[in-house]
Formats: structure tokens, C-alpha cells, sequence
């Protein structure tokens, strides 16, 4: 049986497990002492700084990254996601280890977070022996949702085109680019919203196993109603090709003749007069071949007449014969 080829690409903050019940606001608070300390400014505008970064390029990261490369970005990272604190406010979505047991195909966490808090919140949710695979932002050159090249990067590195992924994610903006990129995407959150680069919409971990069902029968259902290639009948090709060749025949002015082969099919064959001197493969030599008693096994060489004294030039022409097979 074909392994299934689709791969699950799964968020982490607010898919996986609430980040809105105090993780996030840990980690923005983290975020804003680290950039007032490194940056000299006030903690109120550190956080402006730091939301303003959110809203134009998607992540704060980028901003700095953009803005002020002097920032030790490893640094940043490790000091706004304090590890051991946001382990304590974890709280994970019901239902989430048997949903993935449901899922076929392969699965991996594709997140915007460092990899080493990617790591240690899937560890915490007893999850990582569901996944194939745990993708942070720095796994692929600090890249990050909706760049298309972060998407494209966890591709290659999970061997699988874009088409054979589904992405699901609370973010629209970043399943927006997943559908450009040609996967299917799944809504995941209690408020959600039908938008036409959205192909679900779940609420909960029980109803995307539910959509996984679904999917599933759909595409066993499209395998086996699907129709079926023509298939190429070998007595329509004979026919064919006997009424072609007879038809060369007429317009050549021979005269041809069908018989039953060695293998009992019928072939076609150019019809010589009784009394054309026939010489056989094995050298015996006939001079009244009457061609209803043909014998295939004895491959019959047919030179055609040169004269009336056909019979003598046939000898001499054939004492080194070249043969013919019909």
C-alpha cells in the first residue's frame, strides 16, 4: 500500500495550546524589558516599538532585524522566552494527542517561536512522539509566517511539495500564504471566520478530526470513481491492420490471401500461383507449394520469378541463400 503522501503543518501558539492564557503576555512583557535595556528607552516605548514591529512586519524579530542589527538575535530570543516560567502557564487544547493519532499522513510543528521553546512546549504537551518533525524560526534562517520562503524552506526540508500539505493555523494572514502556495488550509480557533483562501474552519481539536475524516473519504472516493484509462483491444489493432494491408494489395495490384498462423491468428500474406518454386529455411527445396497447406514451422522463402526458366535460375541464385523469415 502507497504511503500516504499528505503532510500536516501545525501552528503552535493558540493551535496546539492557549498562548493567550499568559504565555503571550509573558513573553511581550520579556520582549519589551529586553528592547527598553538594549535600546535605552523607556518601557512604554519599548512596547510601542515593540507592537509597531508586530503590525508592519509581522514579527517583532523582523523589526529588529530590519531596524537595528546590532541586536544579538539568539540573545533576544532566549531572554524574551523564559522557558521555565512559560512552562508553568501552559495549557493545552482538549482532545489534541487523539486528533493526531487520527490524522494520516506525516505531521510537524511549523512555528514562529525559537526552536528550543518549540521543543520544550511540545515535550511539555507529551506531543513530541506525534510529530515527525518540530520547526522553530531559527530551523530555516530566522525566516518567518507569511514569508513564502519560510514555508517553502519547511518543504524541503520535509521532502514534500507545498500541494500535498495542509496547514493549520489560528493566523488568516498566514494561511492566506499557505493557499498561494497551492496548500490546503484549516482555521483553527472558537472564532472563525469563512474567507475564500480558507478550505476549513474548526473550532476544536475533536472537529478537525472530524474534517480529517471527511477529506479522507473524499479522496477514497475520488480514487475509485475516477474513470479508468482506455485500454487498447490487440484483436482491434489485428483487424486494422489486416484491412490496411489488404487494402495495399488492391491498390498494388497483388493478390493477398489471410491464413491461420503458427499460433492460430490470422495473418496476411501475399498469394503466389501453384507451381511457384518455394525454397525452405532448413534448404529443401518445393516446386508445387500449394499455399492452403502452408506450414509456418518450415519458414518458406518466396524469390520472386525472373523468367521462364525460372526453375534453374532460382538453383543458382539460392546455392548460398539468404533467408527471409514470413
Amino acid at each position: 500500500m502507497q504511503e500516504n503522501p499528505t503532510v500536516w503543518l501545525f501552528d503552535l501558539d493558540n493551535t496546539l495550546h492557549n498562548a493567550d492564557a499568559g504565555i503571550f503576555t509573558l513573553i511581550n512583557r520579556a520582549m519589551t524589558r529586553y528592547m527598553a535595556r538594549r535600546l535605552k528607552l523607556s518601557e512604554s516605548a519599548a512596547s510601542d516599538l515593540r507592537q509597531d514591529y508586530w503590525h508592519r512586519y509581522g514579527a517583532t524579530l523582523a523589526g529588529l532585524q530590519i531596524h537595528h542589527p546590532e541586536i544579538d538575535i539568539a540573545e533576544f530570543l532566549r531572554e524574551s522566552h523564559p522557558i521555565d516560567a512559560i512552562l508553568t502557564r501552559l495549557h493545552g487544547m482538549a482532545d489534541t494527542e487523539n486528533t493526531l493519532c487520527r490524522l494520516n499522513g506525516r505531521k510537524a510543528v511549523f512555528s514562529n517561536g525559537p526552536s528550543f521553546y518549540v521543543r520544550a512546549v511540545v515535550g511539555a504537551l507529551g506531543l513530541e512522539n506525534r510529530f515527525d518533525a518540530l520547526f522553530g524560526t531559527d530551523d530555516f534562517g530566522l525566516l518567518y509566517k507569511p514569508n513564502p520562503q519560510a514555508y517553502l524552506n519547511v518543504c524541503r526540508l520535509l521532502d514534500v511539495p507545498p500541494e500535498c500539505c495542509i496547514m493549520v493555523d489560528d493566523s488568516a494572514d498566514n494561511l492566506h500564504q499557505a493557499k498561494a502556495l497551492g496548500m490546503k488550509t484549516v482555521r483553527f480557533g472558537a472564532k472563525v471566520h469563512d474567507l475564500p483562501f480558507i478550505d476549513a474552519s474548526v473550532s476544536d481539536m475533536a472537529q478537525l478530526a472530524r474534517y480529517a475524516e471527511t477529506l479522507s473519504e473524499h479522496r477514497q472516493n475520488h480514487y475509485n470513481t475516477r474513470t479508468p484509462p482506455p485500454k487498447i483491444r490487440k484483436n482491434v489493432m489485428r483487424k486494422t491492420f489486416l484491412i490496411l494491408m489488404t487494402a495495399a494489395a488492391l491498390l498494388s495490384g497483388c493478390a493477398w490471401e489471410t491464413y491461420q498462423d503458427g499460433n492460430g491468428k490470422t495473418a496476411v500474406r501475399q498469394k503466389y500461383p501453384a507451381g511457384t518454386p518455394v525454397y525452405y529455411q532448413d534448404g529443401s527445396y518445393s516446386k508445387n507449394m500449394n499455399y492452403n497447406q502452408y506450414r509456418p514451422e518450415r519458414h518458406a522463402v518466396l524469390p520472386n520469378q525472373t523468367g521462364n526458366n525460372a526453375d534453374e535460375e532460382h538453383r543458382q541464385h539460392w546455392q548460398k541463400p539468404k533467408f527471409q523469415n514470413r
